[in-house]
């Protein structure tokens, strides 16, 4: 297990440590909206590379009226 005296990890146990409650919640406050910039970094990141990959948003989703709308056989030749 590798420890350090400087980031933000070591910030949330001395701050949990010495009962500094504000600064220990706000710690994964910040982690949090760090992994939320970073997704969407990589996001953006995703799309200008493989962008041929990706569905385009104007297409319509496919018809699946004519599952519901299908008649249902039972194993007796009946229509249920």
């Amino acid at each position: 297990m590798m420890a350090s005296n400087e980031g933000i990890g070591y910030l949330l146990i001395s701050a949990g440590s010495s009962m500094q409650m504000g600064l220990a919640f706000s710690g994964p406050v910040v982690i949090g909206a760090m992994v939320m910039g970073a997704y969407e970094l990589f996001a953006i990141v995703e799309k200008r590379t493989i962008g041929w990959a990706h569905r385009r948003a104007t297409t319509r989703p496919p018809n699946l009226a004519w599952i519901v709308l299908t008649p249902r056989i039972t194993t007796s030749g009946g229509r249920t």
